[in-house]
């Protein structure tokens, strides 16, 4: 990833910063989540060939039936695979041997997502707000079709990256359309502009004590 380097480091454009590894943050969700810090690893079959591949990096043993779970995309830019990356000469190629956005459905199908059902909402794309120390959060929530007052729901919450919003990420990623098909309500929140507090010390929201 040229943007956001998977070893950690300094992140390319935008507000800069440094980041940790990808797989210091999954051993950081494992530890919160009493995984075993030693990831299991498992080469996934590469079905294109694209120059990419895939490993699943399980941390197993965690507590309370949660999981965690790395997908490793060897050879890829900064993309959401399958999807062509925004600016190809500057992201990077993407992987047609992942579709993020189905395996992170299946990953919250398979183990029970929070459910919800509102029935002040019909089917379609909601811009709301909420005020959190006096401040005004706004997040996109997007109802599937075919949508009943007398059903629960489950509810993902989708975040985007710097730069988006959650408008973007929902459409990008294709996980409006993934809502409609599987029937989920897709909850896409917006950053401080365009940013969150994600530990690099560089964004508004960092600035702002968000």
């Amino acid at each position: 990833d040229p943007l956001n380097p998977f070893l950690g480091g300094e992140t390319r454009g935008g507000e800069g910063g440094r980041i940790l590894s990808a797989e210091k943050t999954a051993k950081q969700w494992a530890k919160h989540d009493g995984c075993s810090l030693t990831a299991v690893k498992t080469k996934l079959l590469s079905t294109v060939k694209d120059g990419t591949s895939v490993e699943q990096w399980t941390y197993p043993n965690c507590k309370n039936g949660t999981e965690v779970i790395l997908y490793a995309v060897n050879g890829m830019g900064h993309a959401w695979p399958p999807q062509a990356p925004e600016v190809p000469g500057v992201s990077g190629k993407t992987s047609k041997n992942i579709d993020a956005t189905k395996v992170i459905w299946e990953f919250f199908k398979a183990r029970g997502a929070s459910k919800v059902g509102p029935p002040e909402y019909q089917s379609g794309d909601y811009h709301e707000s909420l005020t959190v120390d006096s401040r005004a959060r706004t997040y996109l929530l997007r109802i599937p079709k075919g949508f009943s007052s007398s059903k629960q729901y489950p509810l993902v919450a989708l975040f985007h990256g710097g730069g988006g919003d959650g408008q973007k990420i929902a459409g990008q990623t294709g996980f409006a359309d993934k809502a409609d098909a599987e029937g989920f309500i897709l909850l896409a929140p917006d950053g401080i502009a365009h940013n969150w507090a994600d530990g690099r010390g560089t964004t508004d929201a960092e600035k702002q004590g968000v």
